[in-house]
């Protein structure tokens, strides 16, 4: 038997990546392990998108090429976005990795293959049973992500993902539905739909998007209590998917929608195709539609050619909508990216200053809004043990996503990770609340 130590590097979408090719692994004679130093098979799938996720990735290369020497590895695998970005250049600078995968489907699928010519007897046990959706989930066992579709046939210009993922390719529905099926059965309970437009999902196959009947099947799935979708794009939003949203009781009344900015100037040359107008208006349509809904968005700041006014103007849009959520990134130059070659680059450290500002008037917001929500009774997903202190569990409410979100801090009552409670809320933070089980 094998040992065999993994590291996930960016994204969700990688992370379902890094689950399909653990599920083929833990096929073969492999025992997955904590510890690297115990390791016979390190296996590292790295993020590219920009260049602080480069740098780590190769930091962790890295870091973890040294267990050739100093512990048991026989086998150093490196796969994933920087690879496909990268791989001639890895190769040579990197010697002491043994194994490349790039993101092709066909690559990953031949992870477990490639392993066979370097390792004795590492072959197939037919006894096993294949695990549910043909992934080992490494999220808690009450959540997964849903990847439902791959690549990217937006041409924003910051964005080198269609180089790395190719064009949007959508998952067909039935195969969506089925994987569903079987992670509800294994007992998760909240469903995360993500791509990297998940707006886009089924253009390609079916000649309109069609993620509002996907979303209409999904939700007829028995054991899913939550169905939560990231990663929106503002021009796809039709009224289809608002009235699914606001009908179906199992989709979380929560949207993801990254603007980007909000100077129609800067979204021009990112080649956005919209303009802020258009966004305001969506905004204005949801909340119509959707009371109470919650709305997450992430803005880049120091975009080439972004002038004070437009930073000024970014400031007075996000003050106008009033976000529930919001992410703010400096813009980073990268090389493979179309918006290397603008003019009127920004100095980096201004476009910190601006995303440090930017983030600290939606601290402000974030308080405001969550200070409405003292005084009701919200359902939640208890995740367990709070991070804060061992006094306190924690969870989530349905306006909370996984990871990017806040949390709600409960102070009273006892829950299981993957319960559902009834929590009424006590008091008001800026990405978090407090408050006790009621009666539900």
């Amino acid at each position: 038997m094998y040992t065999l130590y993994t590291i996930s590097l960016g994204c969700s979408k990688n992370l379902v990546d890094t689950e399909r090719m653990l599920a083929r692994l833990l096929r073969r004679p492999v025992d997955p392990v904590d510890d690297p130093a115990a390791a016979d098979i390190i296996f590292i799938n790295t993020c590219g998108f920009i260049l602080d996720a480069k740098d780590e990735s190769i930091s962790t290369i890295v870091e973890h090429s040294q267990f050739k020497q100093d512990g048991r590895c026989q086998v150093l695998i490196v796969a994933g976005c920087l690879v496909t970005l990268y791989e001639q250049q890895l190769r040579q600078e990197l010697p002491e990795v043994d194994i490349f995968i790039d993101t092709k489907e066909s690559s990953m699928e031949s992870i477990g293959d490639q392993l066979s010519r370097r390792l004795v007897n590492f072959t197939p046990q037919d006894h096993l049973e294949a695990l549910p959706g043909e992934r080992l989930l490494t999220t808690p066992s009450y959540m997964a992500y849903l990847k439902i579709a791959e690549g990217c046939s937006n041409t924003c210009t910051y964005c080198v993902i269609p180089r790395i993922r190719g064009p949007y390719q959508s998952v067909p529905q039935e195969k969506l539905v089925s994987e569903a099926r079987e992670l509800a059965a294994s007992g998760v309970r909240e469903l995360v739909l993500i791509s990297q437009d998940s707006t886009e999902y089924g253009l390609d196959l079916y000649g309109k998007r069609s993620l509002a009947p996907l979303l209409a099947e999904l939700a007829k799935i028995e054991n899913l209590h939550w169905i939560r979708v990231l990663y929106t794009y503002p021009n796809h939003f039709d009224d289809e998917l608002i009235e699914t949203i606001a009908r179906e009781p199992k989709i979380c009344k929560y949207v993801d929608i990254p603007f980007q900015h909000m100077s129609n100037s800067v979204l021009k040359r990112m080649n956005r195709h919209i303009r802020v107008e258009q966004m305001e208006n969506l905004v204005q349509r949801l909340r119509q539609r959707i009371p109470g809904i919650a709305i997450r968005t992430t803005m880049l700041t120091g975009f080439p050619g972004e002038t004070e006014a437009d930073f000024q103007a970014l400031l007075e849009g996000v003050e106008r909508v009033q976000f529930d959520h919001l992410g703010a990134f400096a813009y980073s130059d990268e090389e493979l990216a179309a918006s290397h070659k603008l003019p009127g680059k920004v100095n980096p450290d201004t476009a910190r200053e601006r995303a440090e500002a930017l983030m600290e008037l939606q601290h402000s917001i974030s308080l405001r809004r969550n200070e409405q929500r003292v005084g009701q009774t919200f359902e939640v997903l208890v995740e367990g043990i709070s991070q804060e202190t061992e006094l306190l569990l924690q969870g989530r409410a349905s306006f909370q996503a996984p990871e990017v979100d806040g949390h709600i801090l409960i102070n009273d009552g006892t829950a299981h990770p993957g319960d559902f409670v009834m929590v009424r809320i006590e008091q008001a933070l800026p990405y978090d609340l407090v408050g006790g089980m009621v009666d539900s």
